[in-house]
């Protein structure tokens, strides 16, 4: 199973709006390029990743898939077989201070 965190989900949508700024349709093609990757490859090798030490976080479960050499999607495999998608980020982005939220239900 495959859940979708709110911060994952802003931040795709801000990526999309940012690389469709000229042509939507591109926007749109990377938007349903990074859920392909997702379901095709996360969700169905979820352990295939590095584990990841987010400083907010220490301890959690979280694993780190790069996605087109340039951007970050950070997940949790979850003890109930779970892959929970928490976060999107670009590789040149500091997130190691931004709060994330991997236990919210949604």
């Amino acid at each position: 199973m495959l859940t979708f965190r709110q911060g994952f989900l802003d931040e795709l949508s801000k990526a999309e709006q940012y690389i469709g700024r000229f042509d939507r349709r591109k926007g749109h093609a990377f938007s349903d390029a990074v859920l392909e990757f997702v379901y095709g490859i996360i969700a169905p090798h979820p352990l295939a990743f590095p584990a990841y030490s987010h400083p907010l976080l220490p301890g959690r479960p979280l694993r780190r898939a790069v996605f087109q050499r340039h951007y970050v999607l950070l997940y949790e495999l979850r003890p109930d077989n779970v892959v929970a998608v928490i976060d999107f980020h670009h590789t040149s982005s500091d997130v190691s201070q931004r709060p994330l939220s991997p236990d919210e239900d949604e």
